[in-house]
């Protein structure tokens, strides 16, 4: 059985979006009959662990320095077909990793969701030189990576220039797990108000600001209207003077299970983003879990989302950083629930279509195929989408 293992510095197996999306890369390939697992930074733990994911049986491969010996009896393994992904780029915390796994004949597959380059949260040192780092080794990228996959069109340019197609670049923008979805809907609450949803990591990127003071607008027009939002706690910071308002709380991160509860519940879900050069760059992951609900969905117009929703057809579209088209489109939902939920149901669809488990891993497949069987160097594979069918 060929090996596919990932490399990423994220908490496993709960998490925020980075988590998420290497459990999709997992689950993926070991339905593809590959042997998974992970290797990530946990520190306190056993060298290796076993759990499910469902079906899917994953190995677990917690690294330090002090491990460096079963990290080497790890790479070693035989195997004809060994593939190696690492997520958001090489950095100072893996490039020992990459080095290691491409002497014992690795192929090395990049994972690519940021463009860090125009990264505009506040962060520590450490992280900054990590951030550094990666921009560093972008550079010199064909001469470590076998394949490369980016999440968004904007990546997919930037990698063509620095590669001049000399390896194989995928677009894999972001999966959902159909088995996920509750079969029956779950109220979110008893009070008789209209209920938002926000997950996320509540940075710069996601514009707040904007959202918060929407909601106060609505409430004092008379629209009884809740925001819960859910998610990290790293920016607590940007969430600022939303105790002294009754209608909007902050939940906490929740399980995968309270999460998809609560969405389940919800009037209508909120994707926020400002229109910045990082966000142009990425995808945001929660907009697969919000249509696979088959909820209302309002999404701000930034970067590829315009490629697969399309305003009062599968979404609600808003433009950025406009308080006036967030609560017209709020408005809008409120004030005709049974056209919303039409909106939800095609969106579902458009989630099924699109970003399902089975799209991520035929692509993940055509690239690892297209480097052991030496295809054209210039082969740029596209994302499976076409406008028309939308």
């Amino acid at each position: 059985m060929a090996l596919f293992y990932v490399v990423a510095g994220v908490t496993f197996p709960e998490g925020m979006a980075g988590t998420k999306r290497v459990k999709h890369y997992l689950t993926s390939m070991s339905e593809k009959e590959y042997s998974v697992g992970i290797v990530n930074f946990e520190n306190g733990k056993a060298w290796c662990e076993s759990i499910n994911l469902g079906s899917t049986e994953v190995q677990i491969f917690r690294f330090k320095l002090s491990r460096l010996f079963n990290l080497v009896n790890l790479l070693s393994n035989k195997r004809d077909q060994k593939c190696l992904l690492v997520y958001s780029g090489i950095s100072l915390q893996n490039i020992h990793i990459v080095l290691l796994a491409k002497i014992f004949n690795w192929k090395i597959i990049v994972d690519y969701v940021e463009d860090f380059r125009y990264h505009q949260e506040n962060v520590s040192t450490l992280r900054k030189l990590k951030i550094r780092s990666i921009l560093f080794f972008e550079n010199h990228i064909t001469k470590l990576a076998d394949g490369l996959i980016v999440i968004s069109k904007h990546l997919c340019s930037k990698f063509v220039d620095i590669t001049k197609g000399s390896i194989p670049i995928q677009l894999i923008s972001i999966a959902v797990d159909l088995d996920s979805k509750p079969q029956t809907t779950i109220p979110a609450s008893n009070s008789g108000k209209f209920n938002i949803v926000y997950s996320g990591s509540f940075g710069n990127k996601d514009g707040l600001d904007i959202v918060f003071r929407a909601i106060r607008e609505l409430n004092e027009e008379g629209y009884a209207v809740n925001l819960c939002l859910t998610g990290s706690k790293d920016n607590l910071h940007n969430l600022q003077g939303i105790h002294d308002h009754p209608n909007i709380k902050f939940l906490g991160y929740l399980s995968s299970e309270e999460l998809t509860k609560l969405q389940m519940g919800a009037d209508v879900l909120l994707m926020s983003r400002v229109n910045s050069m990082q966000n142009v760059a990425s995808f945001p992951f929660k907009l697969g879990e919000y249509l696979l609900t088959g909820k209302p969905v309002i999404a701000t117009s930034v970067g590829d989302v315009v490629d697969y929703l399309q305003d009062g057809v599968n979404a609600f579209l808003i433009e950025p950083e406009s308080v006036t088209a967030l609560k017209n489109a709020i408005i809008q939902i409120l004030t005709n629930p049974e056209n919303a939920s039409f909106v939800g149901l095609v969106g579902y669809n458009t989630c099924i279509k699109y970003f399902s488990k089975e799209v991520v891993a035929q692509n993940l497949v055509r690239l690892i195929d297209s480097i052991y069987t030496s295809a054209p160097k210039d082969n740029i594979s596209a994302p499976f989408y076409d406008k028309k069918n939308k």
